[in-house]
């Protein structure tokens, strides 16, 4: 998650679950200067930035943090990310060269929720804390009132777009492995696809194993044991 973004119930969900299948993990915070990115990489941050709608000319000063789930046995790492993550303007950084060469999940799917599930981000995103993200002015300046697109519409659901698209490029260029799990994904389950997030966020156990076997799958990690 991103700087004083809270971590969502179900990473706790998805950790035990991991756990009771002896897949180690921790949730592990990552300082994040965009000074260190190289410049091909800062250049591919300002087009971004220039999309998002802000000439903010010191990025490069900004320091950023964030949190993942880290395999540390495996060294991998992941995220369940809440609906309000898409929207408008993360599908406006899906749209970078970066996702030409990295793809910490189904970019075209991903894309497409995008342009589908605004609703679903607008049910969960409109509170302050995430519309009105506490660090977003600088770059983004004010938002509109909530649930206004018009003018600048939410600095802070285009604050939350930038850092996921940083979290993307600083694990594409260090060469770490990570992956996205989205509230959308469908999994199986008695010959049934159902969308992952409501059993994760249920704690519903008679999803445990097809969400363990699922989230290995996407991992490429061992399957729990039995």
């Amino acid at each position: 998650m991103i700087n004083n973004l809270a971590i969502p119930v179900e990473w706790r969900v998805l950790m035990e679950y991991l756990e009771q299948a002896d897949i180690r993990n921790e949730i592990k915070t990552i300082p994040l200067q965009i000074s260190d990115f190289s410049e091909s990489s800062l250049q591919i941050v300002k087009e971004v930035l220039y999309d998002l709608g802000s000439d903010y000319e010191e990025i490069e000063k900004q320091k950023f943090s964030f949190s993942v789930i880290h395999l540390f046995e495996t060294n991998k790492h992941f995220v369940f990310e809440p609906d309000f993550f898409y929207n408008r303007y993360r599908l406006i950084t899906f749209r970078s060269p970066l996702y030409d060469n990295f793809q910490p999940l189904d970019i075209q799917k991903a894309r497409n929720f995008c342009r589908t599930k605004e609703k679903e981000a607008i049910k969960s995103g409109l509170q302050n804390s995430i519309w009105n993200h506490s660090a977003e002015k600088a770059i983004f300046g004010a938002s509109e009132e909530a649930g206004d697109f018009t003018g600048s519409g939410s600095a802070g659901w285009k604050y939350i777009a930038f850092c996921n698209f940083l979290i993307d490029l600083y694990f594409y260029e260090n060469k770490f492995f990570f992956k996205r799990i989205t509230p959308f994904d469908s999994l199986m389950k008695d010959s049934k696809i159902i969308q992952i997030s409501a059993p994760i966020k249920l704690k519903d156990d008679n999803f445990k194993s097809a969400i363990q076997k699922y989230i290995c799958r996407i991992l490429n990690v061992g399957l729990p044991k039995s």
